[in-house]
């Protein structure tokens, strides 16, 4: 702050943190940290006891100890902040980890104190090591989200973690276990998550959540999920951000559903172009699945969403729509139900 005003004269910039990375960049390394003896026999300890857990145990990379998450928010800093603002929505194939800060898990665990993560980039910012949209973005996540997210679950639950106000009962597809999909950018998305424990939050909310919203998964069985892959998830995080903004299983938290078509994803991502599914069909043999499912959702929940303020420009599209084309988005969307539950997306 600026006294009494936002510094730089904006209260947030988001208008500038939706950029897609030029062709040929590559993101800065993400740091790593040697798995030290007592994670080694931990990790000897998960194969012997559960030798048929999900996702994978090696490569290891996560701090675990103080001095090693100081490390990992040093770097953030001096190497992964002044790229994390523009490019900290996008998607680029081949890509975990982009210029994200990694520090959710130490935070959450106690290494590392929110406060601290916070001024560490605020100080970045005034000694002109980092632009205003990177700072800005980080500490609206942080001291912004964050703290609004535990406040939500603090005040919901224990009806927070049961809420279905869609009434969505579809199993999760089995491509969210095997990681074996057509979809290029869910199966980016799995695999990151089955490999590192790991997804930032576009990839969360924008093919995983958004994905399982408009399928019509169970929002109780998509949390079970998040909670079973990620390393960062705590109840009080996870589970708001999944059931409540994720599923809109509920509107304590968000006042409309995050839902998209294709289009957004082929947006933020190069996965499009690399796709077996063509983001410019709606219907037919080889349609994006997300456009028909987008559809299908809308027309299917209209009776509750239509009524929402943030959601009338979505309905006048549904408006221009004829029998013969709702006809042929619903045999799509029913086609990629099935294929979900045969696994053979």
């Amino acid at each position: 702050m600026d006294g009494d005003d936002p510094v730089g004269g904006e209260w947030n910039y988001d208008d500038q943190n939706r950029e897609t990375p030029p062709e040929g960049w590559t993101p800065p390394e993400a740091p790593r940290f040697d798995p030290d003896e007592t994670t080694r026999e931990v990790i000897e300890f998960v194969r012997e006891r559960y030798p048929d857990a999900w996702g994978s145990l090696e490569p290891f990379v996560w701090p675990v100890t103080r001095e090693e998450a100081r490390q990992a928010l040093s770097h953030f800093v001096e190497v992964r902040l002044p790229e994390f603002g523009p490019y900290q929505d996008a998607m680029v194939d081949g890509e975990w980890a982009l210029c994200h800060s990694l520090l959710s898990a130490a935070i959450n665990l106690g290494l590392l104190h929110p406060r601290e993560a916070v001024e560490a980039v605020e100080e970045a910012y005034e000694a002109g090591d980092a632009p205003l949209n990177s700072a800005e973005g980080f500490v609206r996540q942080v001291l912004g989200w964050r703290e609004f997210v535990r406040h939500v679950y603090r005040r919901s639950m224990p009806e927070l973690a049961a809420a279905n106000q869609l009434d969505q009962t579809e199993p999760l597809p089995e491509a969210y276990w095997t990681g074996e999909t057509d979809i290029r950018c869910l199966s980016e998305a799995v695999g990151h998550v089955r490999d590192r424990g790991y997804a930032h939050h576009i990839e969360r909310l924008m093919v995983l959540s958004n994905f399982a919203l408009v399928y019509g998964v169970e929002p109780a069985e998509l949390d079970r999920w998040f909670h079973l892959g990620f390393v960062d998830a705590f109840h009080w995080v996870t589970t708001p951000n999944v059931v409540a903004m994720g599923s809109f299983a509920t509107d304590v938290l968000s006042s409309k559903p995050y839902a998209s078509s294709g289009n957004y994803v082929n947006k933020m991502s190069d996965y499009c172009s690399s796709c077996p599914y063509a983001v410019s069909k709606t219907t037919g043999e080889n349609a994006c699945p997300f456009n028909a499912l987008y559809w299908d959702f809308l027309k299917e929940n209209e009776e509750r969403l239509r009524g929402t303020g943030r959601m009338g420009l979505m309905y006048s599209h549904v408006d221009r729509k004829d029998d013969e084309e709702w006809d042929a988005i619903r045999a799509r969307a029913d086609e990629i139900r099935r294929m979900g539950r045969a696994g053979t997306l």
